[in-house]
């Protein structure tokens, strides 16, 4: 959240719809949520609501070489990839994309 202050308040509330999200793609306690986004606001709040959730994430930084990505999404076969818009990634077939 480089040199923007979020206060408790919209923390919480973000938090929560990125939960609702989550869970409306079946996340559930122990699903691996894939996290290919920048380091930004979108990743915090991705993190917390899988925690919150009871699943684990997986971060995948997006300029990691392709290579990488596609063999770390092939190890942990996530439930669920969030990522940001123009990025393409080989998925498991049981593998949701969401892009935000």
């Amino acid at each position: 959240m480089q040199g923007r202050e979020v206060c408790f308040d919209e923390l919480h509330r973000n938090i929560a719809k990125w939960m609702q999200i989550l869970a409306e793609y079946g996340v559930v306690k122990g699903s691996c949520v894939g996290l290919a986004l920048p380091r930004d606001e979108r990743m915090v709040y991705a993190m917390f609501a899988a925690m919150g959730l009871g699943a684990h994430y997986l971060p995948i930084d997006p300029t990691y070489p392709q290579e990488r990505i596609n063999w770390m999404l092939e190890d942990s076969a996530p439930q669920l990839l969030i990522t940001s818009d123009g990025h393409d990634f080989n998925v498991p077939d049981t593998t949701f994309i969401v892009s935000v």
